[in-house]
C-alpha cells in the first residue's frame, strides 16, 4: 500500500504520493521575485530555509488562486513549495490499482502526471513533483553557472586597498551638517527605534539604549556631544558602528550617500577646533572641489564613550577580524515595496539623482544620462530591467556600479542602509526560479523577511552592455564637441 494526499487546485482534485511530500504548512509570507515565471509566486523563508513557491493553479490552469496550504517537497536536494487551495485528505492506494497517464485519454495534457488512480468511479491524477518543479536534464549544467556562486564574484572593481581608488565612505546628515564614516566600520543602518530605555546618570549625548535582534545598543547624539543646541532630536535613522567587538548607534537625520574618497581629498582637522571636535574627527573630506565639506568621523572615541577599555578593545578587534572573514557587506535599497541588495564590492558610490537628461533613441532600459562631477553617467532604470511597474519619478537615488566596460548608475527609490551578514544567512534561489536566477544570485534571510541579491554580472545581456557602451561613447563625444565649440 502507498500513502497519498489529495489536494484541490483550480477547482480540480489532484494527488501527491506521501514519499514526495516532506510536510504541509500554512501559506507563509511570500516575497515576489521579479522576472520569475508567472507560476513562481516568489520565495519564502521557512525555518531558515529559503524556498521557491510554485502556484499549481497558475502552472496547470493558468489561473490566479489564493492558496491556503503549501506542500513542501525535497527534489534532488532542493526544497520546493507547491501552493494549493486546500488539502483534502490522506488515502491509501494499492500499487496494482495505479495506472499510467494514458488512462486519461488523448485530449489531456499528461506532462505533469505520473499515475492515475480510480476511486469510486472517479479518477485521481497523481502529479510528478520533479516535472512540476521544471528540473530538467540541463539542471547540473545550470547549477554550475548559478548555484553557490557568491554575488559579484569575478567582477573587477576598485578596492579599498587601492591607493588610487580611496576608501568607501557613508555620508549622513545631522542637523544640517554632513558627517562621514568608513563603510568598513558600519555594521548596518536601521530605522530610529520606537522605544529607548533611559540610562540613569548618563551624559546628555547618550540618548538611551535600544534592542535590535537580541542586541542592546547605546544611542549617541553627535549634536549633543558637540554641544549643538536643538529643541528636538532626530527621528530619522541610526548608524550602527562596530569597533573592537562593540556596537554603538549614531543618531542621523538621513543616510543615503556612499562615496569613494581619495586620500588626497581628506585634509587634517583645523587646529582651531574645540576638544570635542578633535576627539571624534579624523579629518575633513572635500567633495566637489571643496563645495561640500564632510566631517570624517573616527568610530573609536564613540566606542570609548561607551566604556570599552583598551584591553577589551584589543580582544574585540581580534573578534572583529575573525567576524569579517565570515561576513559579507551589502548595500540595501528599495525599488517599489520590495527590498533588494547589491554586494558592497560592486558599488562605487550612491548619490542623489540630479537632473537626468533623456537621450533620443536610447535603449528602453536607459532612463537618460546625468552629469556626475563632469563625467557623463548613463542612468539605467532598474525597474524596467526587472519588469516592475514603478513610476520613475519615485526613484531619486542612483547607485553607481560597473556594467561590463561601462560605468553606469542604477536608478532606485531609496537607499535603506548597509547590511553585514554571515554567509549562512545567504541562500541561493534554487532552480525552480531559474529565469530569475539570471538576475539574482540569492537572498539574504532576516527576521523581517527576505532581501533579494542582484547579480550585477547577469543584470544586462551582452547585447545590452554593447548598447550601453555605444551610448556612453556617443554622449562623451557630444560633450567634447559642445566644449570645443564653446
Amino acid at each position: 500500500m502507498k500513502k497519498a494526499i489529495t489536494v484541490s487546485c483550480g477547482g480540480e482534485v489532484f494527488g501527491f504520493f506521501m514519499e514526495d511530500v516532506k510536510e504541509v504548512v500554512n501559506c507563509p509570507r511570500i516575497f515576489p521575485v521579479p522576472k520569475a515565471p508567472e507560476y513562481v509566486k516568489g520565495i519564502a523563508n521557512l525555518r531558515g530555509e529559503c524556498l521557491p513557491i510554485v502556484s499549481l493553479a497558475r502552472l496547470l490552469w493558468d489561473k490566479d488562486e489564493e492558496g491556503e496550504k503549501v506542500l513542501i517537497s525535497k527534489i534532488e536536494n532542493e526544497i520546493v513549495g507547491f501552493l494549493v487551495a486546500e488539502v483534502e485528505r490522506i488515502i491509501e492506494v494499492r500499487e496494482e490499482d495505479l495506472r499510467d497517464a494514458s488512462a486519461l485519454g488523448k485530449d489531456v495534457n499528461k506532462r505533469y502526471i505520473s499515475k492515475v488512480y480510480s476511486e469510486d468511479g472517479n479518477l485521481v491524477a497523481f502529479l510528478n513533483v520533479k516535472r512540476l518543479a521544471g528540473l530538467g536534464t540541463k539542471r547540473g549544467e545550470r547549477r554550475k553557472r548559478t548555484a553557490g556562486t557568491p554575488a559579484g564574484e569575478g567582477v573587477t572593481l576598485e578596492t579599498e586597498g587601492d591607493a588610487t581608488a580611496g576608501i568607501s565612505v557613508l555620508i549622513f546628515r545631522v542637523r544640517g551638517d554632513l558627517y562621514g564614516v568608513a563603510v568598513s566600520e558600519v555594521k548596518e543602518i536601521v530605522e530610529y527605534p520606537e522605544k529607548l530605555v533611559p540610562v540613569p546618570s548618563a551624559p546628555p549625548y547618550l540618548l538611551g539604549m535600544f534592542s535590535i535582534r537580541g542586541r542592546v545598543i547605546p544611542l549617541i547624539s553627535i549634536g549633543c556631544f558637540l554641544g549643538l543646541q536643538s529643541e528636538t532630536t532626530s527621528r530619522g535613522r541610526v548608524i550602527i558602528l562596530q569597533k573592537g567587538g562593540t556596537e554603538v548607534g549614531l543618531e542621523a537625520d538621513s543616510a543615503n550617500e556612499i562615496r569613494k574618497v581619495k586620500q588626497e581629498d581628506i585634509i587634517p582637522p583645523p587646529g582651531c577646533l574645540d576638544s570635542q571636535h578633535e576627539k571624534i574627527l579624523q579629518g575633513i573630506i572635500k567633495l566637489e572641489g571643496g563645495k561640500r565639506l564632510v566631517h570624517f568621523l573616527d568610530p573609536q572615541p564613540f566606542v570609548e564613550l561607551h566604556g570599552v577599555t583598551p584591553e577589551e578593545g584589543v580582544k574585540g578587534e581580534e573578534m572583529r577580524s575573525k567576524e569579517h572573514e565570515q561576513k559579507r557587506m551589502f548595500v540595501w535599497f528599495s525599488l517599489g515595496t520590495d527590498p533588494l541588495a547589491l554586494p558592497i564590492e560592486v558599488v562605487k558610490e550612491a548619490v542623489n539623482a540630479e537632473q537626468i537628461i533623456p537621450v533620443p533613441k536610447a535603449p528602453e532600459f536607459v532612463q537618460g544620462v546625468m552629469n556626475l562631477r563632469g563625467e557623463v553617467l548613463p542612468i539605467i532604470s532598474l525597474a524596467k530591467l526587472l519588469e516592475l511597474d514603478i513610476d520613475p519619478k519615485e526613484c531619486r537615488r542612483v547607485i553607481v556600479t560597473q556594467l561590463g566596460e561601462t560605468e553606469a548608475g542604477l536608478l532606485v527609490k531609496e537607499i535603506k542602509g548597509i547590511l553585514r551578514v554571515s554567509q549562512e544567512d545567504i541562500s541561493p534561489l534554487g532552480e525552480v526560479a531559474r529565469e530569475a536566477a539570471q538576475a539574482f544570485s540569492g537572498a539574504i534571510k532576516r527576521q523581517e523577511g527576505l532581501i533579494l541579491i542582484i547579480n550585477i554580472e547577469a543584470l544586462l545581456s551582452k547585447a545590452q552592455r554593447e548598447e550601453l557602451r555605444m551610448l556612453k561613447g556617443e554622449e562623451d563625444g557630444k560633450r567634447k564637441d559642445q566644449g570645443s565649440g564653446g
